[in-house]
């Protein structure tokens, strides 16, 4: 039994993904196994009970955590106008267009502040995405701030996986330039009333840590590299 927990842990959230898209099609189509529906509702009970966790998310923590140590005195630290603790890590994540109609496309973009806890362990993970609506009679800027309180990893992997349950999202959004945001919502994981939406909002942190991490473990590569170069140069007496 202990095996079967391990495996759907490290293969979970991607065989969940497909057996819902198999399931919906089949709905669709009124052609449903009574099987098939049995196998998506024990996969949805595990998710919840285990907290939507996902060993790939705790292996992505464990080296941000090891890169955020690395970089953080070689990197200029970003100041981030919140009035509070400073971040040690943040960047921009995301940035561009998007069209959803022909009167409704944003301008967007998204940032990532990395705390730390301690050396090689983070103690919080925040990413801010703001579009704006250029176009169109009315002015809309939006703003969505997702939060890990608690992107924790364990050492005992696969063993002991990090619940994802308690992330939160708060959603923000102002209708004139000189205005303040306004917060409009805010929930977690655990509260959204719709198990899809749950698992699209953690397959979508997934996608953007797994992004952070490529992004600082290129940076931390192009560093060790120009370091390099400066030393051999200093090296040359001749």
């Amino acid at each position: 039994m202990q095996n079967k927990r391990k495996y759907f842990f490290q293969i979970g959230f991607p065989a969940l993904a497909l057996l819902l898209l198999i399931s919906g099609a089949l709905v669709a189509q009124e052609i449903v196994d009574p099987e098939i529906l049995a196998a998506q509702k024990d996969q949805q009970k595990k998710a919840e009970e285990a907290g939507y966790a996902d060993i790939e998310i705790d292996h992505i923590h464990k080296d941000l955590a090891t890169l955020t140590t690395a970089l953080k005195g070689r990197l200029k630290r970003a100041e981030v106008n919140n009035g509070g603790e400073q971040p040690d890590i943040y960047f921009q994540i995301a940035a561009g267009e998007s069209i959803k109609a022909i009167s409704e496309r944003y301008v967007y973009d998204g940032y990532i502040k990395i705390y730390l806890a301690g050396e090689n362990k983070i103690g919080k993970i925040e990413f801010q995405f703001t579009r704006t609506n250029p176009l169109g009679a009315t002015y809309k800027e939006e703003r969505r701030i997702l939060v890990n309180p608690s992107p924790n990893f364990s050492d005992n992997l696969p063993n002991q996986i990090d619940r994802n349950d308690d992330m939160t999202i708060t959603y923000f959004e102002k209708t004139k330039p000189e205005a303040g945001f306004e917060k409009i919502y805010e929930t977690n994981v655990k509260d959204i009333p719709f198990f899809d939406k749950r698992v699209r909002l953690v397959e979508t942190y997934k996608k953007y840590i797994r992004r952070a991490r490529y992004t600082m473990t290129n940076k931390s590569k192009d560093l060790n590299l120009s370091e390099r170069v400066k030393i051999q140069h200093m090296l040359e007496f001749e």
